[in-house]
């Protein structure tokens, strides 16, 4: 059996392993409902009945291209990304064009990533290339979009890319609507890492009051109906 001062300097030992990592799970967990808030505020998180890409009417909707107007915002989102990031194996970063083009240049100037990016039109002259930048053949790219819903933009770029030359094996999206995007995309053999689903942002804004427990109550249900019918 130890001593009691042994068992004493046992437990200051355990808690100067432990409690960093817990005071930062706590700090980043705080960081990222805030951030929600934020988005809320600004206007990119928007709780209206509003038609998204596959026609369906959404009571919930999510305007990230409104992030480009608030460059701080646009700094911290890209800082949550690439502290998720920082282990995946990759070699350059590519937004799904045109809207995560923008977040995507704000993870690869904070992680110093090389970039590039997907054309969706080539131009009928000069390079006439559907992926503009420098990279190697067979680099890893790993891909950045804004939000996930049938995960259909995802794949279309990912396409080009392969097309190209480079292979993927990772997407980071900012929200996950929980619509089958996520199951779509990992059933073609890549990994999908959202920073919310549309659920946890739901419950921050119901639990800081800026929606009502109504409100609450309809996007879940319309989440849990996507859910079940994907």
């Amino acid at each position: 059996m130890l001593g009691e001062k042994w068992q004493w300097q046992l437990l200051v030992m355990i808690m100067c392993i432990y409690l960093p990592v817990a005071v930062y799970c706590s700090s980043f967990i705080d960081h990222k409902q805030a951030l929600i808030k934020q988005l809320y505020h600004c206007g990119a998180i928007r709780v209206e009945n509003t038609h998204i890409k596959n026609g369906q009417l959404s009571p919930i909707y999510f305007d990230m291209r409104a992030i480009i107007s608030y460059p701080v915002l646009l700094h911290y989102l890209a800082e949550t990304m690439q502290s998720m990031i920082a282990e995946l194996n990759f070699d350059v970063v590519c937004g799904v064009p045109y809207g995560a083009i923008p977040l995507a240049t704000a993870i690869a100037l904070r992680g110093n990533y090389p970039m590039i990016m997907q054309r969706k039109q080539v131009k009928s002259y000069g390079t006439q290339k559907s992926i503009e930048g420098v990279f190697n053949l067979d680099a890893l790219c790993l891909i950045v979009e804004d939000v996930i819903t049938t995960g259909s933009s995802i794949l279309e770029t990912i396409n080009v890319l392969e097309e190209g030359g480079l292979k993927v094996q990772d997407v980071i999206v900012i929200i996950d609507r929980e619509q089958g995007g996520v199951t779509r995309v990992q059933k073609q053999g890549y990994t999908v890492h959202a920073v919310w689903t549309v659920s946890e942002i739901i419950c921050v804004l119901r639990d800081a009051e800026l929606i009502t427990h109504e409100h609450y109550a309809v996007i879940k249900q319309f989440c849990t109906e996507q859910a079940a019918n994907n």
